[in-house]
């Protein structure tokens, strides 16, 4: 791959994170977390995608987080975990991608990283039933979101018109429970803010 190559990602993006329904840091970073430390993940399924000559259709990522109170402060414990499938290029264009190094708004969240685990390489089985979405890494992580329902009793309550680094300008929120756990990062979530949209990035 070049030095600095043009990309493009699209596809959905997940997150869940130990707040209630619906956490204030999502909304603006200066807001204070529900709790001491914000903990959850962000979950992104890449659609389609290129990084220079390298295609990303179909690859999975997940960045686990374990953020201050107030977001806009550093002092983030980040890992990240790659779709074991990927290539040796396909791989570096994924790392540089969720670890800010490719721009967007990713290098945004980077910026905030104090410590950066080690990059992992595990099965990510991300499927949609429905407005339902589950998630397993590995043997690691294993996370439900039950889409909301709105007054319809149908269709899901969104968020729209909302100014985010890295979500579309429309989410739908839902109702998380994970399960990570390992010796420098772990949490479980019962029911708290998750939501999904549909994102579409570009870089440099």
């Amino acid at each position: 791959m070049a030095d600095d190559p043009h990309w493009w990602a699209k596809g959905t993006l997940l997150e869940n994170c130990n707040c209630r329904l619906i956490c204030r840091c999502h909304i603006d970073y200066r807001q204070p977390a529900d709790h001491e430390r914000c903990l959850g993940f962000l979950a992104a399924q890449i659609e389609s995608g290129r990084y220079g000559d390298t295609v990303l259709d179909g690859f999975s990522a997940v960045l686990l987080t374990d953020s201050p109170q107030v977001m806009l402060e550093p002092g983030w414990t980040v890992g990240l975990c790659v779709d074991e499938r990927a290539d040796a290029a396909q791989r570096l264009a994924l790392e540089a991608i969720f670890g800010g190094q490719a721009g967007s708004g990713w290098a945004v969240l980077a910026a905030l990283g104090t410590r950066r685990l080690e990059t992992r390489y595990l099965p990510i089985r991300l499927e949609r039933q429905g407005r339902n979405w589950t998630l397993r890494v590995g043997g690691l992580l294993e996370s439900v979101l039950e889409a909301s329902k709105g007054k319809d009793k149908t269709g899901a309550i969104r968020l729209e018109n909302i100014f985010n680094q890295i979500h579309g300008s429309v989410q739908d929120l839902a109702w998380g429970s994970s399960r990570y756990g390992e010796p420098y990062l772990h949490f479980s979530t019962e029911r708290t803010h998750a939501l999904s949209s549909s994102f579409s990035w570009r870089g440099p």
